[in-house]
């Protein structure tokens, strides 16, 4: 089955469509849109179309005129659906079974990205600001915190300094995932006691390895609780 939707949203550069699909980003000077939305939806495709056999495609014929987005699905029958339930376990046995706290402010993004990470296999919390975070943090009890650092209440900085309190860097990973890419924002991370900075916007794989990577040293090496 072969799907193609058509949009007119605001065109992206030439040579960009390949960036189409990565983690917060967002054609140039679409930060004037209400709110200042940065869509997670079409990262969130890419991932989970795969996942039911498809493949998904962009391209843009003509500048100004949008693009189109070209989905390709099998149809199920009998004997895939019997191939599909053969290799659940082995699916499961990848899955990434981590638990993941996501602070972030803007809702939709949250939402998406949370979604990504559950397709995955990991346990997801999403706060939507600092305090939020410190309080989920000891509740949840997560092993990867993304944290953004433009947050409201208290910045991402001051959360990961609490955090790095209370659970050690082989315990908890915490990573910065923020617009602020500076020597001395990268820095500033270092010290407030991030283990990892990524500048927005992320590759879904980059993220997805520094998960995995953490899940196989916790297991080999680190006890659950610090």
């Amino acid at each position: 089955m072969v799907l193609k939707i058509r949009d007119s949203r605001i065109e992206r550069p030439k040579g960009a469509l390949e960036d189409i699909f990565d983690v917060f980003s967002q054609a140039e000077g679409a930060l004037d849109r209400p709110q200042g939305r940065l869509s997670l939806g079409l990262p969130a495709v890419q991932k989970l179309v795969p996942m039911h056999g498809g493949s998904i495609v962009v391209c843009s014929k003509t500048l100004g005129r949008g693009r189109e987005f070209v989905v390709q699905l099998p149809i199920a029958d009998e004997s895939m659906l019997e191939s599909k339930s053969d290799t659940s376990g082995r699916g499961a046995a990848r899955a990434m079974k981590q638990r993941i706290l996501v602070v972030e402010d803007h809702r939709d993004v949250a939402d998406a990205f949370a979604m990504l990470l559950r397709a995955k296999g990991c346990d997801v919390w999403v706060a939507p600001d600092g305090e939020a975070a410190v309080e989920a943090a000891h509740r949840f009890q997560p092993d990867v915190a993304f944290v953004d650092i433009g947050l409201p209440k208290m910045d991402g900085y001051e959360v990961a300094r609490l955090l790095r309190g209370a659970f050690s860097k082989e315990r908890l990973l915490l990573v910065a995932l923020t617009a602020y890419g500076q020597r001395d924002d990268v820095l500033r991370a270092q010290q407030a006691g991030f283990n990892h900075h990524l500048l927005k916007p992320a590759k879904f794989v980059d993220i997805q390895n520094l998960i995995e990577s953490h899940q196989d040293a916790r297991r080999g090496r680190h006890p659950r609780q610090k």
